[in-house]
């Protein structure tokens, strides 16, 4: 089982086979209020009740972290990218890379 160990946060994490996945083709936006980062997912989608159907770019979601929780995903995401072999720099989109045994 793994574990956060953040700061003074020290805790299991319970898996929710339930909770949800977004999927985001790309980051629109990042804004900073009230001492918490916000980080606004987009995905790019046909509207079809047209025609043709016209290409949008569709918010599915907004991920908000303390500004401390936003550096340290900054931080762990880089080291995790740099120890697959795919840093920062440029990711192959064919490469498939998995922080856990993939089930």
């Amino acid at each position: 089982m793994m574990k956060i160990n953040s700061h003074d946060l020290v805790a299991e994490i319970t898996e929710d086979l339930f909770a949800p996945e977004i999927f985001s083709s790309v980051v629109s936006q990042f804004s900073i209020a009230s001492g918490h980062i916000t980080i606004k997912l987009v995905s790019v989608r046909y509207d079809d009740s047209t025609a043709p159907p016209i290409k949008k770019a569709v918010v599915v979601g907004r991920v908000i972290f303390p500004i401390l929780g936003a550096q340290a995903l900054v931080t762990q995401l880089g080291e995790f990218l740099e120890a697959h072999g795919v840093g920062a720099s440029g990711v192959n989109a064919n490469t498939i890379v998995c922080s856990g045994p993939m089930q």
